[in-house]
């Protein structure tokens, strides 16, 4: 499922902006908000490290990512996107990130319930998806209690090896899908 970045278009809903991200506009701020405690383990699955760091990019053609802005003081707030699963048609991994500050707003689900649609209709890859992903840090209670409220079910829970600075460390982690009916 590619959807390039030329072709996506803005969502909007009662409260957020969904823009598509960009480098130059979102990166700096997205960032600066990962290396507040304990934020790049929980979007990550493991400590911050500026390798890691450098590694992010929004700008992508296969990565559906969008920066969600408030609509009221066109504030950044976090952003959402979806991964096509190389190995499995039609479908993709979401992943999500509300700024510290923003949370227990509703603002997660807002932006998700909107991506998800938009996904789900096929109007970025041009086909609806089989299957809907999403991987947590355990004990993202915030994180597992959205994807709940949007349907996902838990599917299998473990442990995930990383290396900080050459010392391997452990998360643990939970898996998450939605299936959806074939389409056709």
């Amino acid at each position: 499922m590619k959807a390039s970045f030329e072709k996506r278009k803005e969502i909007h809903t009662a409260r957020l902006d969904l823009r598509p991200s960009k480098d130059d506009r979102d990166l700096e701020i997205y960032v600066s908000h990962l290396k507040e405690e304990d934020c790049f383990l929980y979007q990550y699955g493991e400590d911050y490290s500026e390798e890691l760091e450098e590694a992010i990019s929004f700008d992508s053609d296969y990565v559906i990512y969008y920066s969600i802005f408030l609509k009221d003081t066109d504030i950044m707030v976090g952003y959402i996107g979806i991964l096509p699963l190389e190995d499995v048609e039609r479908s993709g991994d979401l992943e999500f990130h509300i700024y510290k500050e923003f949370r227990l707003n509703g603002f997660g689900y807002e932006a998700a319930t909107a991506i998800l649609d938009r996904f789900v209709s096929g109007e970025h890859a041009g086909e609806k998806p089989n299957l809907i992903t999403a991987t947590i840090v355990h004990g993202n209670l915030a994180s597992a209690s959205l994807l709940e409220k949007l349907d996902f079910t838990k599917v299998a829970s473990g442990l995930r090896v990383y290396y900080d600075h050459g010392n391997q460390k452990v998360a643990g982690i939970c898996a998450y899908e939605k299936r959806f009916m074939p389409a056709g």
